[in-house]
């Protein structure tokens, strides 16, 4: 019985009420026409984290983008039945985006379908483009009213409308400055797919786990 109280103990110092956030990952992996990026997949990460219920952070990064390839556009969806427009980015650190576009399928992803959420970098080549490295990071809110029990990080959480031979995906990407060989340069789309959050624990959970494991592994040691 001091058993079984002890270790629902520890559990209860680690359950999800007491995670600090739940961040949506995307990773970049799948090209979803012929040609494929250079280098190893993932290229792109995108992750949206929790700030208050009806604001995020956006955070893009270019995680393998050998040589001089560079993405030119990010690509996301919203809930349908909430207005895009009604939402604000504010550039926070990193690269800035040219342009950060919304409207309810409003944007193309070449094969794939419509999105609602464009953001678009800079493509020249004296320009500051989003190559291996690049950091870009937006605060992101909600003007209107949130459905009742959800955070503005969920609401990102929907699959593109339907509009081509692929997808539809939660996100788009695409790619330029490939090599095709011939000293011309070719483009390539790519989806991200989503990841499980990785939860992590309170200050409490911290000291508690590890403590109360000590203390099992002495209280059940043979005497």
């Amino acid at each position: 019985m001091r058993y079984a109280f002890l270790v629902l103990l520890i559990l209860s110092a680690a359950a999800p009420a007491g995670w600090l956030r739940a961040d949506t990952i995307y990773y970049y992996c799948q090209p979803f026409e012929t040609l494929s990026p250079e280098g190893s997949p993932p290229w792109l990460r995108a992750s949206f984290e929790n700030r208050t219920d009806s604001s995020a952070l956006l955070r893009l990064q270019g995680v393998n983008l050998p040589g001089a390839q560079f993405a030119s556009k990010f690509y996301f969806n919203f809930r349908s039945d909430l207005d895009p427009s009604l939402l604000t980015m504010v550039h926070e650190s990193g690269l800035q985006a040219l342009a950060v576009e919304t409207g309810s399928d409003s944007f193309k992803a070449n094969g794939d379908g419509y999105y609602d959420i464009r953001f678009s970098f800079d493509t020249s080549e004296s320009g500051n483009r989003f190559v291996h490295g690049s950091l870009s990071e937006y605060l992101i809110s909600y003007a209107g009213d949130l459905p009742a029990g959800t955070n503005l990080v969920e609401l990102f959480l929907c699959m593109s409308k339907p509009g081509g031979g692929h997808g539809p995906y939660y996100t788009a990407a695409h790619i330029q400055g490939i090599p095709n060989g011939s000293g011309d340069e070719d483009s390539a789309w790519v989806q991200g797919g989503i990841t499980v959050p990785t939860p992590e624990p309170t200050g409490a959970a911290l000291w508690i786990l590890p403590v109360g494991l000590a203390f099992l592994r002495r209280w059940r040691r043979p005497r």
